[in-house]
């Protein structure tokens, strides 16, 4: 059986991408309206620009093809890219080194990059005219959208996993079962769930707490592994 690695939607289209580089690409019907196949195994991370299919993937590349299905470019890298974000006609990329790329939509070509963070970039968030780049580093960094002035916001003593944005705050969920919540006007934490060294040591990297949603009154979690589930956590918190 072939298996669904994501999907995307694009002007009202939805993208589905099989294994095997297999893509459907459906209305708002749901019928099929076209299959390409671009022939790579595992696709990690894609997005649909300016009617490019673009594709992180292995080998140092981010890839790009017609939305028929033709291959367009290769954009070379330094390392292995794990994600992007896209901001006005600019995409911006990150390796496992801790480089970040920034490149343009318009021919494609990488205009900067820069090399404050020290591992592997997990996740970009923007906000406020800012770009936020967490890394396994340990770090968060807020930027520039020129990458020229950058700040270390946050650094922590745990694995960072995962960072989502909401009303002004970050919220950071840790390999070490904990929470914390950064406000981006004072930079300051709040621990919303204290690390729970017991089972950090006891699973090690397997004690994820994964940050689903935040709503207006609830910050909605889940944990993995352990069994341990938070549910409809208060988002004010102390």
């Amino acid at each position: 059986p072939i298996n669904i690695q994501l999907f995307y939607i694009y002007k009202d289209y939805l993208y589905i991408v099989f294994d095997y580089g297999y893509i459907f690409i459906l209305d708002t019907n749901d019928n099929i309206v076209n299959r390409i196949n671009i022939s790579i195994d595992f696709i990690p991370d894609m997005c649909i620009i300016n009617d490019y299919i673009t594709i992180v993937v292995d080998a140092c590349f981010i890839k790009l093809w017609t939305l028929d299905g033709t291959f367009y470019k290769n954009i070379p890298c330094n390392n292995w890219v794990n994600n992007f974000i896209v901001i006005d006609n600019y995409l911006y990329a990150g390796d496992d080194c801790g480089f970040i790329y920034k490149i343009s939509t318009i021919d494609f070509q990488i205009i900067k990059t820069v090399t404050q963070h020290t591992s592997t970039i997990l996740s970009f968030i923007y906000t406020n005219n800012h770009l936020y780049s967490s890394s396994n580093d340990k770090t968060i960094i807020e930027w520039d959208l020129n990458l020229n002035k950058y700040k270390i916001i946050f650094t922590s003593h745990h694995n960072i996993q995962n960072v989502k944005y909401y009303n002004n705050h970050l919220f950071i969920t840790y390999m070490s079962d904990s929470l914390t919540k950064l406000d981006l006007n004072t930079y300051g934490c709040t621990e919303l769930i204290k690390p729970n060294k017991y089972i950090y040591h006891l699973f090690n990297w397997n004690n994820k707490l994964h940050l689903i949603n935040i709503t207006k009154q609830y910050i909605k979690i889940y944990g993995d592994f352990y069994l341990r589930d938070y549910k409809d956590l208060p988002i004010k918190t102390k």
